[in-house]
């Protein structure tokens, strides 16, 4: 199965090994792991709401490294949101282009815009959070999924949580690989 990636031509997976292991224990202040662990808490929270309230039925995947499978897919998905941002291929709402400190963002596999989880953000584009059109294909392989579309399927990193419409067979990869 041929996968997408926003950049298939970069190995996310090896560039974040390499900046972690690049950053040592002391590289990071005391507040910022303050504000870290309180977005990673608003984020973990969230993802839970998120699939309370979606009134359809919700796939929560743990993230891995294991080779194939929906895991290590989403996992590369989520390691290219701040990669995006950097590169400006992917925008966000006013308080993660500011990036006074970590925060707890929503990305979604089929937009280029991330945004925080204040109200105001996330109603202001709660609709172009929306899948629609050519959204209606799987975001892991692009195959065509008819009504009423791909299932939801989310993962979280960090303080990022990933959204993904996934079809039955994608589904059914993070099952077996998992």
């Amino acid at each position: 199965m041929k996968e997408r990636y926003l950049y298939p031509h970069i190995d996310a997976l090896a560039l974040f090994d390499a900046v972690r292991q690049g950053l040592g224990e002391g590289s990071v202040s005391p507040s910022w792991r303050e504000q870290s662990e309180a977005a990673l808490a608003e984020a973990s929270s969230m993802l839970g709401l998120l699939a309370s309230l979606s009134g359809a039925p919700v796939s929560i995947h743990p993230i891995t490294t294991q080779e194939g499978g929906v895991q290590r897919w989403l996992l590369r998905r989520l390691l290219e949101v701040p990669l995006g941002l950097a590169m400006g291929d992917i925008r966000g709402c006013e308080h993660v282009e500011k990036g006074a400190g970590p925060i707890a963002v929503l990305a979604v596999a089929w937009s280029r815009r991330i945004v925080c989880l204040s109200r105001e953000c996330f109603e202001r584009y709660l609709e172009e959070l929306r899948p629609h059109g050519e959204e209606m294909a799987c975001d892991r392989c692009g195959t065509h999924v008819p009504p009423p579309g791909p299932r939801t399927a989310m993962a979280q990193l960090g303080h990022t949580i990933l959204v993904a419409g996934l079809c039955q067979e994608c589904l059914g990869a993070g099952t077996q690989a998992g």
